[in-house]
Formats: structure tokens, sequence, C-alpha cells
């Protein structure tokens, strides 16, 4: 048996006492999902913050698929708050998940949009293909990292999957605060 592992990083605000800390886009609503397999975390983000779509916008695409080791992942998101959801996976889900990873990092096939696809939203897609997760559409399940981790987490409980929660940072308020399996 293999597994595969969410990786979602939490929103967050700054603390009253911290107002020189950056913002996060999104705040509490924000943070990032990303699903490592093996060796590899693969994500999909924006390209350039300043040109985020409302709708896709399929003829101009702004985004990108990325694949990062994980000492290159934590470099990327020290002091966030962080939930690790271990899943297992047969060796047919990880060729799928590797297949869709390897074509998407040269051309992903949608764009970057608020009411499009988001890093949760393809995430919970990719679950869904591959039978790890149910739901509807993913606007009320995935619209956001906390709403795709609390979704998750209702699963882990159910079929037993590894959780595992990284503190972050004092100076910020974390999405989601303690969790509680």
């Amino acid at each position: 048996m293999r597994y595969v592992v969410v990786r979602i990083i939490h929103g967050s605000v700054r603390r009253r006492h911290y107002r020189r800390e950056a913002k996060e886009l999104g705040g509490k609503m924000g943070g990032h999902v990303g699903i490592q397999i093996d060796d590899l975390i693969y994500d999909f983000k924006y390209r350039d913050i300043s040109r985020i779509h409302i709708f896709s916008n399929p003829e101009s695409k702004n985004c990108i698929f990325q694949k990062h080791t994980p000492d290159e992942w934590t470099a990327c998101y020290k002091d966030n708050q962080e939930t690790l959801v271990t899943i297992p996976v047969d060796e047919t889900e990880i060729e799928f998940l590797l297949d869709f990873y390897r074509k998407n990092i040269l051309e992903p096939s949608y764009d970057y949009s608020f009411f499009g696809q988001r890093c949760a939203s393809s995430c919970y897609d990719l679950l869904k293909k591959i039978n790890k997760i149910q739901g509807g559409h993913y606007f009320f399940n995935a619209f956001y990292p906390g709403m795709l981790r609390k979704k998750l987490l209702a699963k882990a409980r159910q079929a037993g999957y590894g959780v595992v929660v990284i503190p972050g940072s004092p100076t910020r308020i974390w999405e989601g605060g303690r969790v509680d399996i």
C-alpha cells in the first residue's frame, strides 16, 4: 500500500501587535493546498497575483502547476500552520495523479480564477476522481482550503486516515484554530 499526503496550509491574519507582518492573500479564508506523492509535492496556483481572473479565461490562463521537494515546500511555508492528511492509494490511483500532474505542468488544462479552479478545488476534484472523497460541486465543498480541510478531517475520522497538524507562528490567528480528531 502506498500513500499520498494532502498538505493544507491554513489561512491566517496578523495579530494586533504584529501589523508589520505581511498580509496573506485571502486572510483566514486563504491558505494553500498541495498533494505529496512520494518525494514531490504538487500544487496549483496563480502565475501573477495582479491578474487573478474572476471567472475562468481559457484563452489567457494565469496559472501554474508546480512540483516541490519537501524541503522547498517547508522553506516556502515556514511558520505556517499546516494540516497533513495521509491517504492510502493503490498503484492505479498514483499513476492517475502523476499522469495528471505531468501533463498539467507542461500545459495547464484549466485556468486559476476566483469562481473557477483554485488550489483547494483542484485537489478536491482529483481526490473525487480517485474516489477518496465524495461530495457535490467544489464550490460547496472546497471553495477555499479551510473548507477542504474540514471535509478531509471528517473523511479521516470515518476512514482512519492519518492526520498531523504542524502549529504555525503565534504572531498570527489561524483558520480552524486547534484541530481535534
